[in-house]
């Protein structure tokens, strides 16, 4: 971008200074004039001197470095101009208001001596025409105020004026408004602006500046609604400041330090703290408000509703070595639609670093609740030079839509911060946060470098969703999420990172990071609390839905990670980390607690120059209707690695695993899983059947394949089941039948602290307690028939041939005893004594 020299020209009207030396106005002319001063200063009155339609403004009351002028009415017709005649050295603040209740209607020249600040208020309104103009050393004040509030705590009113005693010698540091702040429009002839397809650069030669201030300094518009049709601000290096408040709002002024010493001038901003009630800001007709400068300047919009439309631009570019500074829009709705009429430029707002520019570029910030960019407008944070771009952040507590492009499908609509062609300044990184982030036909949130500088990462942050869908009309962008290199770019790409509850990618949108050029890629991260849905592929199949990690040059493709509850590819969607270049393919690794992919869903990880493993983690993996998990290899590279960790894996109707190879090893194929339904592992010399395949073998033949490992629990679903008996045990002859027993309601109980054992060859596991086991017996000693019976000893050198217990007994008082089919029947013997004989 090339700077005109109309950012220099402060010599505007000049020629017609001397006219304002001219003989006193007579009453005649002084009755049509359009600048009337008022009596409200007494003895101080402004005294106004006409010639030919230009007024030379004198008088005025003097305090400390204050002037105060007064008027019933201040407007200034095409061809005219007021010359505030201060005192150029000791005068650092012109303050003037308009007390009459006209609007005030300046479409000339406003000019004032050496470098004091020249305010202006009018609670009724200010309109700048498109010929209006400013030619004053320091900053400029417009606003609609009802008065501007002094340190000391006293008031310069525009609807109460004061007597002279009350003026004040202290600095302005508010500007205070009434019940119904009148409003502020600037008109003018469009911005001229066009953006370059070669060197990409916004064309900045043919741009009015329209109201003008002296470099460095502050260009203020404060009212009610502030419209700019056609209109252009201009503050070479300086500051812009755009406010739209309500009633009763109080802004404050702060002083800044002059940018250059030898001014003295005061910078001012504006400080909207306490401010609840706001208005609408609204650029359109090709408006613009540019900052630009040695080191870019500052911009701050603060409103309600504020929208650019029609081509319509805020520029805040860095040409030199100087840092840049902030370009920042804080309102309720932020609103960039469509392109000027000839197309050759988007509405939006821009932050770069110029071509030859070696300071970093601002930052640019937008706060709101909601923010729109529609039909090519943008929102753009780059660099041409050598300096590094600034960050880009987007703050939305309810929704970020970015939708379409310019009528013509040349550009889309977006976020971008760039690494230009040329350039070697790093990118800056872009971060949106927001509820919700919709990215529909053709726009995108987008880092990138066409040059051998880094490019900045993508950050997003939605806590309910982000949804990307479709492509442009002539299906040339995919909707979506992107961080690249470029071709011959060798600045590395950025890495790109979504955080939400839900994302949703369909229709041939993409999240993507990807290089073509001389840079790595950057990594892909997905962390979604609830879901992760890809589906479909664009109308025309071009563009397949879907997250990309992707190498198609001689550089590393990046990792792709997903955290998330649900992942879900279905309809020709697709993961992929692949590589087609001679760039190593990146790692997919997956944590879900549920993966499905049908209906051709895929992950890849394809790969001519090695690398590409798929590691999946997941509780349910399920594959259908010829969807694939694949790491195939091309040319002289292995076969990638995929691991899955499932709970359960099914893979039915022609739904395939593989890890193949063109002309080297395949791959390993590893399978930790409890269950594997639906499909199998076939060796080299059974491919591609109809059914569904675990594969890792290579075109060179079998001694090349790689290898398959599938790992379930030690149970053999076969050999490990028996068939039961048909002879089911009678549980009724193992239970106590004793008169005892059924007096004090025995009960037959299993008990134990084990579980069942995975094959039913295993022992039993846990522990059981044998201390109580004993013979049978009633209650008393005299009642216990084997309480005194001998136990039986076996030498351990004895053959001992042990029976199998067949029951378990509970006495009465609760011992327990183990017994053989022997001892049972003894039971029931001793059973039939003991009730016979009671």
């Amino acid at each position: 971008m090339t700077i005109s020299r109309k950012y220099w020209n402060w010599t505007i009207g000049l020629a017609s200074i001397s006219l304002f030396g001219g003989a006193i106005a007579t009453s005649s002319f002084a009755a049509q004039a359009q600048v009337i001063p008022d009596t409200t200063l007494g003895s101080e009155n402004t005294r106004l001197t006409t010639t030919n339609g230009n007024y030379q403004i004198d008088g005025g009351a003097t305090r400390g470095q204050n002037l105060f002028h007064s008027f019933s009415q201040f407007s200034i017709p095409r061809g005219s101009g007021a010359y505030f005649n201060n005192d150029a050295v000791n005068i650092l603040n012109i303050i003037s208001r308009v007390t009459g209740g006209s609007i005030s209607n300046i479409d000339g020249l406003i000019r004032a001596n050496g470098s004091a600040n020249l305010f202006l208020i009018n609670p009724s309104g200010i309109i700048f025409g498109p010929n209006a103009s400013l030619n004053i050393g320091g900053s400029f004040i417009g606003s609609t105020a009802s008065s501007i509030k002094f340190a000391d705590g006293s008031f310069f009113s525009a609807t109460t004026p004061s007597a002279p005693p009350l003026l004040t010698i202290n600095t302005p540091i508010g500007l205070a408004f009434g019940l119904n702040p009148g409003n502020i429009l600037v008109r003018g002839a469009g911005n001229n602006l066009s953006f370059n397809p070669v060197t990409y650069t916004i064309e900045t030669n043919d741009r009015p500046v329209g109201l003008m201030v002296s470099p460095g300094q502050t260009l203020a518009l404060l009212g009610g609604d502030v419209t700019l049709e056609g209109g252009n601000l201009t503050a070479f290096g300086g500051r812009i400041e755009l406010g739209s408040v309500g009633a009763g709002s109080l802004v404050t002024l702060t002083p800044l330090p002059p940018t250059s010493p030898s001014t003295g001038a005061t910078i001012w901003a504006l400080d909207y703290t306490g401010v609840d009630n706001f208005q609408d800001i609204r650029l359109a007709i090709a408006a613009s408000a540019d900052a630009s400068g040695e080191g870019g300047g500052n911009i701050q919009v603060v409103g309600r509703r504020v929208t650019l439309t029609e081509g319509s631009a805020i520029l805040a570019l860095t040409l030199g070595a100087e840092a840049g500074g902030t370009l920042s829009v804080r309102a309720s709705e932020v609103e960039a639609l469509g392109s000027a009429v000839d197309r050759l430029f988007a509405s939006g707002l821009f932050t770069s670093v110029q071509v030859g520019g070696t300071g970093k570029a601002g930052n640019l910030t937008i706060e709101t609740d909601r923010l729109l960019l529609s039909d090519g407008a943008g929102v753009v944070a780059d660099t041409f030079g050598s300096g590094d771009a600034g960050n880009l952040t987007v703050r939305a507590t309810d929704i970020v839509e970015l939708i379409g492009t310019i009528p013509d499908d040349r550009l889309p609509s977006g976020l971008f911060a760039s690494v230009n062609p040329g350039a070697t300044g790093n990118g800056g990184n872009l971060t949106v946060e927001t509820a919700r982030l919709r990215v529909v036909d053709g726009a995108a949130v987008a880092t990138g470098s066409f040059g051998s500088g880094k490019a900045g990462s993508v950050t997003v942050r939605a806590t309910d969703t982000v949804e990307l869908i479709g492509t442009s009309p002539n299906g040339f962008y995919p909707s979506g999420l992107f961080t690249s290199v470029l071709p011959e770019a060798t600045g590395d790409g950025g890495n790109l990172l979504v955080e939400t509850a839900r994302l949703r990618v369909v229709d041939g949108a993409q999240v993507s990071s990807e290089t073509t050029g001389f840079g790595k890629a950057g990594d892909l991260t997905v962390r979604a609390t609830g879901a992760v849905e890809l589906i479909g592929t664009s109308h025309d199949g071009q563009f397949k839905s879907g997250l990309r990690a992707l190498s198609t040059s001689d550089l590393a493709a990046g990792s792709l990670r997903i955290e998330t509850l649900s992942l879900t590819i279905e309809n020709g969607a697709e993961i992929t980390v692949s590589s087609t270049g001679l760039g190593s393919a990146g790692k997919l690794t997956v944590y879900a607690d549920s993966i499905l992919l049908s209906n051709s869903g895929s992950l890849s990880a394809e790969t001519k120059a090695g690398g590409g493993d798929i590691n999946l983690f997941a509780s349910s993996l399920i594959l259908r209707q010829s969807s694939n998990i694949t790491t195939n290899a091309q040319g002289k590279a292995t076969g990638g690695n995929i691991t899955i960790n499932a709970d359960t894996l099914v893979a039915l109707e022609n739904s395939d695993i593989n890890a193949n190879a063109q002309d080297a090893s395949g791959g390993k194929v590893t399978i930790n899983t409890q269950g594997i339904f639906g499909t199998q592992y076939r060796p080299a010399s059974i491919l591609d059947t109809p059914e569904s395949d675990i594969t890792a073998s290579s075109a060179r033949g079998a001694e090349f394949s790689g290898t398959v490992t599938i790992n379930t629990p030690d149970v053999n679903r076969v050999s490990g089941l028996v068939e039961l008996s048909q002879n089911v045990v009678d549980y009724t002859g193992l239970i106590n039948q004793t008169c005892f027993s059924r007096a004090t309601r025995s009960r037959f109980a299993f008990t134990g602290s084990g579980g069942l054992p995975n094959n039913p060859y295993d022992a039993l596991g846990g522990w059981y307690s044998l201390a109580r086991v004993s013979g049978m017996g009633g209650v008393g000693e005299q009642n216990k028939p084997f309480a005194n019976a001998p136990v039986p000893s076996f030498p351990l050198s004895s053959p001992v041939t042990i029976e199998e217990a067949q029951g378990i007994v509970v006495t009465p008082d609760g011992r327990t005893m183990l017994v053989t089919s022997n001892q049972m029947s003894a039971i029931a013997s001793a059973h039939n004594l003991i009730c016979h004989s009671s």
